[in-house]
C-alpha cells in the first residue's frame, strides 16, 4: 500500500507493518532501502539506476556456507553444515556435545530439523554414546531473510481469519525454533558443570532428557511449518523476536538460573497459554488442533524435566538447597519485574510436578508497584 504518513508518500507492507520513505527510502524502524530517479515517458516508466543489468545468474557468496541455505525463504535445498571450529571441542566430533553445537551453528530451517532429529536417533541407538565437550556459540545464528524485531514491535494478535491463524502459527514456530536451540545449547554450554563440594558432574541421564526435549521441539517445529506451508505461507514469512535468548544469555553461566527461566517459568507459560489456543484454533483453524495436542502432551513432560533436575542440583548442592525458595529467589533475579501472571494451567503444571507452592508466591499482590 502507498499512504502518507507525516506529510511524506511511503510503501507501508500490512503484513510486516514497514513503512518507507518513498523520497529517502527510509524507514521508522531503521531499515534503508534505495531510491531511484523514475521518469514516465509516452506511458512508459523508466528507473534511472547505476547498475547493470544482471546478464548472468550470481554466485552465492561462500559466506553462506556456514549452515545457511541460499534457497529462497520457505523452500529447502541442501545445505552445508557448520562444523565446530577445532579450537572450540575438547574432546572428538562424534559426542553429543559437539554434534549439539552442529544444529546450533546451522541456519537452514529442514537441515537444522534433520540434524537434531537424526543427533537424538544416533544418540539413542548408541552411535553417540560420549558427552564430549564442545563450546557452543553466544547466540545461533538465523538466516539472513528473518527479520528479528525487539519483542515489543511484533503484532501478536490473533484476528480470526486465515491470516491471523498464520500469524499465530509462525509466533508458534519462532517459540519452537529457539526451543530447538536451547535443548542443544543446555546440553553443549554445561558438560563441565558440578555440584557441590564433592564436584558431582551432572549424569548422562540429564544429557539423555535434553536431547529428547531437542528432538520434541524439532518435531513441533516441524509439524507447525508444515501447516504454514498448507496455509500459503512459512516461517521467515513476517518478523520474529529473539526474546527468549535474552533470558538465555543472562543464565549463560548459572545452570539452576537456565532451569528456571527458561525450563520452568518461560516452558511453563506455554502451558498456560495452550488451553485458550486449542480453543481459538478449534473455532478458526481445527486442522491445527491436532497439532496443539502433539505440543501440550509433550511440552508437560519438558517442564517436568525442567523441575525434576532443579531439584537434582538442589538436593545435591552443599549444603543442599530449598529447591521452591532457591526458584522463588532466581525469578526475581532474571525474571522483570519478577512477578509471574496467571492464569495457571494448575492441570498441565501439576503433571509436571510444577505445583502452586513454586509459583503462586511470585503472583504480584494486588496494588504492589512495578
Amino acid at each position: 500500500d502507498i499512504e502518507e504518513l507525516n506529510g511524506d508518500a511511503c510503501v507501508l507492507c500490512p503484513w510486516h507493518e514497514f513503512d518507507f520513505s518513498l523520497k529517502t527510502g527510509k524507514c521508522s524502524v531503521g531499515f534503508q532501502q534505495d531510491t531511484y530517479e523514475v521518469v514516465v515517458v509516452d506511458g512508459d516508466v523508466h528507473v534511472k539506476s547505476d547498475t547493470p543489468y544482471a546478464t548472468e545468474k550470481p554466485e552465492i557468496s561462500a559466506t553462506l556456507s556456514a549452515g545457511a541455505s541460499a534457497s529462497p525463504a520457505g523452500t529447502t535445498a541442501a545445505a552445508t553444515v557448520c562444523a565446530p571450529p577445532a579450537a572450540l571441542a575438547t574432546s572428538g566430533s562424534n559426542t553429543l556435545a559437539y554434534r549439539a553445537v552442529q544444529v546450533l551453528n546451522t541456519m537452514d530451517l529442514a537441515e537444522k530439523v534433520r540434524l537434531s532429529r537424526q543427533l537424538y536417533n544416533d544418540w539413542q541407538a548408541g552411535h553417540v554414546s560420549e558427552v564430549g565437550h564442545c563450546q557452543p556459540p553466544d547466540q545461533p545464528p538465523r538466516r539472513p531473510d528473518i527479520v528479528v524485531l525487539p519483542s515489543n514491535r511484533i503484532n501478536l494478535k490473533k484476528k480470526r481469519s486465515k491470516q491471523g491463524t498464520i500469524n499465530l502459527l509462525h509466533s508458534l514456530c519462532n517459540i519452537e525454533l529457539w526451543a530447538i536451540d536451547l535443548s542443544w545449547d543446555i546440553v553443549a554450554r554445561f558438560t563441565n558443570f558440578t555440584v557441590g563440594e564433592n564436584k558431582t558432574p551432572l549424569p548422562k541421564e540429564f544429557f539423555a532428557d535434553w536431547a529428547k526435549v531437542a528432538d520434541d521441539e524439532a518435531k513441533h517445529f516441524d509439524l507447525l511449518n508444515s501447516r504454514l506451508h498448507a496455509l500459503d505461507s512459512h516461517f521467515g514469512a513476517r518478523p520474529v523476536h529473539n526474546g527468549l535468548w535474552d533470558h538465555a544469555h543472562d543464565t549463560a553461566a548459572d545452570l539452576l538460573g537456565r532451569l528456571a527461566i527458561i525450563h520452568m517459568v518461560h516452558e511453563g507459560r506455554g502451558l498456560d497459554v495452550q488451553p485458550q489456543t486449542r480453543e481459538w484454533l478449534s473455532q478458526v483453524d481445527p486442522d491445527s488442533v491436532p497439532i496443539m495436542e502433539v505440543v501440550i502432551h509433550e511440552e508437560i513432560t519438558h517442564v517436568g524435566a525442567g523441575v525434576r533436575w532443579f531439584r537434582w542440583i538442589c538436593e545435591h548442592s552443599t549444603p543442599p538447597l530449598d529447591s521452591v525458595s532457591t526458584f522463588q529467589d532466581l525469578v526475581r533475579k532474571y525474571f522483570f519485574p519478577g512477578y509471574l501472571k496467571p492464569p495457571f494451567n494448575k492441570e498441565a503444571r501439576e503433571l509436571a510436578g510444577f505445583t502452586e507452592e513454586w509459583y503462586l508466591p511470585l503472583v504480584k499482590p494486588e496494588g504492589a508497584k512495578r
